[in-house]
């Protein structure tokens, strides 16, 4: 009975969200002349060092232009640090190399998890981007709030809403924002999926294009 209960609520939950992204994908797509497709795949690994120090590694692949162009990729490495079980520090290197430069990008992260119902999470961050003889690009610190409600042990949806202020003139000016919801799913035991969609909006662009990320990213954690 159990078993039957517990396989009725899997193929609900798959029956929803699959026709739900495909819904949105149709609808973006019909006003692409204002809008932009983005594409984003990837894959991250996750290494429980003790119970308090974690290492993360991903590689991930963006396309741009509704699907049709190459954009960039990421290579990303992180430490984090858990301070007390609901608060964390985490230190990153990323390597992004798109089709006529090369760019990396350090951060430093504090995160705050609200061990509530719908699990909230607070993260901080502060990051700024370089290129090889160039200056460095500003600052940016980010701003992020998550939630997420686990439907059962495998399928976990979230949702999450994030603004982005860069540093000019020692002022943090507001410039960007991105609003996303997604579902993560684990298949098998420390093997997950993650599917996801974003909407973006850069405040600076000229051009007042609107993006919207479509995503997909499998997990391993060891």
């Amino acid at each position: 009975m159990y078993n039957t209960t517990k396989l009725n609520s899997n193929n609900i939950q798959t029956k929803w969200t699959f026709p739900l992204f495909i819904i949105i994908l149709s609808l973006s797509l019909i006003y692409s002349k204002s809008n932009d497709n983005e594409l984003w795949t990837g894959i991250e690994l996750k290494k429980k060092i003790t119970s308090k120090l974690k290492l993360e590694l991903g590689q991930q692949i963006r396309m741009k232009d509704n699907w049709s162009q190459f954009h960039k990729t990421l290579t990303d490495l992180s430490l984090s640090y858990k301070i007390v079980p609901n608060i964390e520090f985490s230190g990153g290197y990323r390597y992004l190399v798109y089709n006529d430069k090369e760019k990396h990008r350090f951060n430093f992260d504090s995160k705050i998890d609200l061990n509530t119902k719908y699990s909230p999470s607070l993260r901080f961050r502060l990051e700024q981007k370089t290129e090889l003889d160039e200056e460095p690009d500003d600052i940016v610190a980010r701003n992020k709030v998550s939630f997420e409600y686990p439907l059962s042990k495998q399928s976990t949806p979230y949702i999450s809403y994030e603004i982005f202020h860069i540093l000019v003139n020692e002022s943090f000016l507001y410039n960007q924002f991105r609003l996303g919801f997604g579902v993560k799913y684990e298949f098998i035991k420390k093997q997950s999926i993650k599917l996801f969609y974003t909407y973006e909006k850069n405040l600076e662009k000229i051009n007042d294009i609107d993006t919207h990320i479509w995503g997909l990213k499998y997990g391993y954690t060891f």
